[in-house]
């Protein structure tokens, strides 16, 4: 049985799974009529949701949903209370920030800390990465992953070699390869050094190019990006906020950084 058919019989009363049935229920026409009276951060949110759910049906996937850590099915619940909601960002939003990364790709294995269901892999997969791999402690959201991976479709694909691994992102080995990292505000400060570090301690043993790209909604989800800049490998690059766009369910702000 997969998760989604899980999630169905389980009643999940999460206002994430509420929206979803209704977004997927309804037109964008319809759904504009329904939500304007309701206000503009609204409308944005649920707008977010039908470009979502097309992302989904165009690529035969299942990355939809905000899903809540207590409809989650965790082994190693040790960090749980430092970890994140499901709620996957913009498949354009991701595309704008992989505009900045530099040309070779096909040098790089890029990782996803806190993964979920996979769209981030898949977006990445419309680039020649040489590597794309998930990290998600979350088992069930780990297998949605595996299952998508096995179905997806894109006529544009570039990288085939997509993993996901359900692992805790602390006891996650990096690999020796140029790696690019990316994280969209997938848990707190204590976990996030903890992975800073590893990532210093594998550059330490084996110097060479790294990339950070971090998104998060700093309203809801401050982060300390000291950590990143206090690691002593990483300089900044970019920062700024993203330009509008009506997908993003609120105002998004990312960091970029590469080693020295």
């Amino acid at each position: 049985m997969t998760f989604s058919q899980q999630k169905s019989s389980k009643d999940y009363a999460s206002l994430g799974q509420k929206v979803y049935q209704y977004v997927s229920d309804r037109s964008l026409l319809q759904l504009t009529k329904d939500i304007f009276q309701n206000g503009f951060p609204l409308f944005r949110r649920f707008v977010a949701l039908y470009f979502d759910k097309n992302f989904d049906k165009k690529y035969n996937v299942d990355t939809c949903g905000s899903i809540h850590l207590h409809e989650l099915t965790i082994p190693d619940k040790g960090n749980i209370e430092s970890a994140s909601i499901y709620d996957p960002a913009p498949a354009q939003t991701v595309r704008k920030l992989f505009s900045y990364l530099p040309s070779d790709l096909n040098n790089y294995t890029i990782i996803d800390f806190g993964s979920g269901k996979g769209r981030v892999m898949f977006v990445a997969a419309e680039y020649p990465f040489r590597k794309i791999v998930g990290v998600e402690f979350a088992s069930d959201l780990h297998e949605v992953a595996v299952d998508n991976i096995s179905k997806y479709k894109n006529s544009k694909q570039k990288c085939s070699d997509i993993e996901s691994v359900c692992a805790d992102a602390m006891k996650y080995e990096i690999p020796e390869d140029n790696c690019i990292f990316y994280f969209f505000a997938p848990f707190k400060q204590d976990v996030l050094q903890s992975v800073i570090d590893n990532i210093k301690q594998s550059y330490q043993k084996a110097p060479r190019n790294m990339w950070i790209l971090y998104i998060t909604d700093p309203v809801t989800h401050p982060t300390a990006f000291e950590i990143i800049r206090n690691s002593g490998i990483f300089t900044q690059v970019r920062a700024e906020y993203f330009p509008f766009e009506i997908a993003q369910r609120d105002k998004l702000y990312y960091e970029i950084y590469k080693t020295n």
